[in-house]
């Protein structure tokens, strides 16, 4: 009877786990769906000013940015270590931003940067690329420019 009991509380305790991890994927999935979409609203208008968007997370409201959003998204999916930049040092070069509006700047005024992939809190920036060599990857958004 007592090993039982310690079965059904131990199948009890990983049930929440697994639905706390759960609720927490679909939160952060959506958050990031949000930005991607915010990059989406901010190319396909005419002038692109911070000052005159919504980006309470952001330090760069006071920016004026002279070039459009000119980026093709695509969910879930990356080139998987393919064609990130390199640095100085042979290290990739990675950029640690809760918002994409950095990853954006700083790829814009990198001349090498073709576009960039999102995973969780990372940016890696992209050099020339080949559309073929994409591959599905959950959790990642890649942004290319066409």
């Amino acid at each position: 009877m007592r090993s039982t009991n310690i079965i059904i509380i131990i199948l009890s305790l990983y049930s929440i786990a697994s639905t706390i991890t759960f609720i927490t994927y679909i939160i952060k999935y959506y958050n990031l769906k949000e930005e991607c979409e915010l990059i989406n609203q901010m190319t396909n208008s005419n002038n692109t000013n911070l000052s005159n968007t919504n980006l309470s997370n952001t330090n760069l409201s006071n920016t004026n940015l002279s070039n459009t959003w000119n980026y093709i998204t695509y969910y879930d999916s990356d080139f998987y270590n393919l064609y990130d930049l390199i640095d100085d040092y042979n290290d990739k070069i990675i950029i640690y931003s809760k918002d994409m509006i950095l990853c954006y700047k700083e790829c814009e005024q990198n001349s090498n940067c073709h576009g960039f992939s999102k995973i969780h809190n990372y940016c890696y920036l992209k050099g020339k690329y080949e559309l073929e060599y994409k591959k599905n990857i959950s959790k990642v958004v890649l942004l290319l420019k066409p």
